[in-house]
């Protein structure tokens, strides 16, 4: 054979085995590839699928641990167990017939002795907000407790009700008459006034679902599902009822019990960095 076939055939076993090794690197490299992305995706997949799952079991275990769920437009999501544990009760506003009752600081500013009985009385003012002044009438009763001085309550009445500040300032000054046998309420001395208007028939909740907090009164209204604290404004109360002048309106449904429960969950969400939306 010439030195020229010979060249030709080495170059060919060259090209030969250098095609084949670059073909089993490539197919090797694909295997490989391939057995890494297939290895690589159903991990990743459980992975992803477990973290679902377990975000799932881990939100579910608060609400079934808490019992609640809070959301600062809508309210509480009060669980039925959770419920239970605080006696949550609603009822819904209904019509009473209640009296005004309230208190008010009076100061003494004239003291006469009558004479024809000789007997001491003395005057006071008071300034009470206009809104409960239409509960009241001249001649009313009030019930008076001295804060200066030792001593039974005594009774007195309502002799007038300027209203003239009224337009300027939303209060009303109240003048009260009450006798003194024991010359104690000097000028300048402070009185309690126990005021008690006539019975209207109005729209009430039972006082235990109010709420007295620093911010104000409240009650809790339920609405689809939800219990959401509103604020309030009352005017007359008795019989276990309050009136209701401002923040509800008839046929709402209101937390009748359980009422202190559901503000220490909201206290939880809000202060106590409990998870709220």
């Amino acid at each position: 054979m010439s030195m020229l076939n010979v060249r030709t055939v080495i170059q060919s076993l060259i090209c030969g085995c250098l095609l084949t090794v670059n073909q089993g690197c490539d197919g090797e490299h694909s295997d490989e590839d391939s057995h890494h992305h297939d290895d690589h995706n159903p991990i990743k997949t459980e992975e992803n699928g477990f973290g679902h799952e377990h975000e799932k079991a881990h939100a579910h275990e608060h609400e079934e641990d808490g019992g609640a769920e809070f959301d600062v437009h809508s309210g509480l999501l009060v669980s039925e167990k959770a419920g239970r544990q605080i006696g949550l009760q609603t009822t819904k506003i209904s019509e009473q017939r209640l009296a005004l009752q309230f208190t008010a600081t009076a100061q003494v500013f004239q003291q006469f002795r009558s004479d024809e009985t000789g007997q001491s009385t003395a005057r006071a003012s008071a300034i009470i907000p206009e809104k409960n002044s239409k509960f009241l009438e001249v001649g009313d009763p009030v019930e008076v407790h001295s804060l200066t001085a030792s001593g039974p309550s005594v009774n007195g009445r309502l002799v007038r009700l300027d209203r003239l500040a009224a337009r300027a300032i939303g209060q009303v000054e109240a003048i009260l008459e009450v006798s003194d046998s024991q010359d104690s309420m000097v000028f300048g001395s402070f009185l309690e006034i126990t005021f008690r208007g006539e019975e209207q028939n109005v729209f009430a909740i039972p006082k235990s679902a109010l709420l007295d907090a620093a911010s104000g009164r409240f009650a809790y209204v339920k609405k689809k599902g939800r219990y959401l604290r509103t604020p309030i404004r009352m005017g007359a109360s008795g019989k276990g009822f309050v009136e209701i002048v401002e923040g509800l309106n008839p046929g709402d449904e209101v937390v009748s019990e359980g009422v202190v429960g559901l503000w220490l969950m909201e206290l939880r969400f809000t202060k106590g960095g409990g998870h709220s939306h």
